[in-house]
């Protein structure tokens, strides 16, 4: 089931969100798989003049040729394999998108997160869209208005939800993962479109 806000409602962000895009077993098979199978790193952040390791574990995925930068982390695609292909035409069909790649990020307890930020990239091109499949413990993934940051909203997304970012989302919102007392290890799965600038 899906619930959806338009772009002309300035109150919430533009999204939608597949709450059974997985089924339970199928969730639970795809993150016994990311978590074998993906090549995770651990990226490094410089801030007030020390560097620190980024609060989570992130791999991705693309076709040769495709190339995803963002604060300072360049990422190479070298292939997706047929599993991932699969799952992402899966993803396209179910919302008539056009995504090419995966970024996956793996937050390993409640204290992994990520800070407030809208992906504007100009490999993403002026207006893109952006879906988010989540395996693993519930966790919170907040939206707060970039022109009033009081103008908040939360989306709590469980194993196994596919959350679509339309247009206008990341013009007008930022997200983030905040972190989240107890929770335990979660993966999700973040498609985009390159190569639209």
């Amino acid at each position: 089931m899906a619930s959806r806000s338009t772009a002309s409602d300035t109150a919430v962000p533009p999204v939608a969100v597949y709450s059974d895009f997985l089924d339970d077993r199928g969730a639970a098979r795809w993150l016994r798989w990311c978590l074998a199978a993906l090549p995770w790193r651990q990226d490094r952040v410089r801030m007030f003049g020390r560097e620190h390791a980024c609060p989570r574990l992130v791999a991705f995925l693309a076709e040769p040729g495709l190339s995803y930068r963002y604060s300072g982390f360049e990422h190479r695609g070298s292939g997706l394999g047929t599993r991932l292909s699969a799952l992402l035409a899966a993803v396209n069909a179910r919302l008539s998108t056009r995504f090419n790649s995966v970024l996956v990020t793996c937050y390993r307890d409640g204290a992994d997160r990520l800070g407030w930020h809208a992906d504007r990239e100009r490999e993403l091109g002026p207006d893109p869209e952006l879906a988010v499949l989540s395996l693993g413990a519930p966790r919170t993934l907040a939206f707060r208005s970039r022109v009033t940051p009081r103008q908040y909203t939360r989306y709590p997304l469980t194993a196994g939800s596919l959350l679509f970012m339309g247009p206008g989302t990341q013009a007008h919102w930022q997200h983030s993962v905040p972190p989240q007392q107890h929770a335990t290890q979660r993966v999700s799965l973040g498609f985009r479109e390159l190569g639209c600038a």
